[in-house]
């Protein structure tokens, strides 16, 4: 079972698109969150989740949008309903203390556009911070890799975290 979980306004687009398209949309359960009240656990209880479930939770683009008690209230609520052989993987924008001067300025220049967009940037910590997190939550980390190795324009502190219950 799939549970497709975002933000309420969000979600509802995300609904009206695959209902334009007509995408079969059986088979996943869709959970309207607000990631920075409480109430994750729930709603994916109420959505279908029989938690501790093995689960695989997906987190790509959305943790340095959250503010720090939220994106480590996220961590460890999937922590919480996950069972034995769950996977998360999450991908976590970094900052570096010996970031050079003029990184930093392109770094905040585009930071700053995001928050023109109504995207701020709320959370980038140091990565063995991020990766504390991490461990707090309940995780073990079992694999770190900076996905600027793999981007046509590199950017370093983007990590693609992985780690297990």
């Amino acid at each position: 079972r799939f549970f497709e979980v975002d933000h309420p306004n969000t979600q509802r687009d995300k609904r009206a698109r695959l209902a334009a398209v007509q995408a079969r949309t059986a088979d996943i359960g869709f959970v309207a969150a607000d990631f920075n009240e409480p109430g994750l656990a729930a709603a994916l209880t109420a959505a279908g989740l029989v938690a501790p479930a093995r689960c695989l939770f997906l987190c790509e683009g959305l943790l340095r949008y959250l503010p720090e008690a939220s994106f480590r209230g996220l961590l460890a609520v999937a922590s919480a309903v996950s069972g034995s052989g769950s996977v998360l993987a999450a991908s976590i924008a970094t900052r570096d203390d010996e970031e050079a001067e003029a990184d930093k300025e392109r770094r905040l220049a585009r930071e700053r556009k995001l928050a023109g967009e109504g995207e701020a940037v709320l959370t980038v910590p140091e990565a063995s911070v991020a990766l504390g997190w991490v461990a707090a939550a309940g995780w073990s980390v079992t694999s770190v890799e900076d996905i600027a190795a793999h981007a046509s324009v590199p950017r370093r502190g983007y990590l693609m975290v992985r780690a297990a219950r």
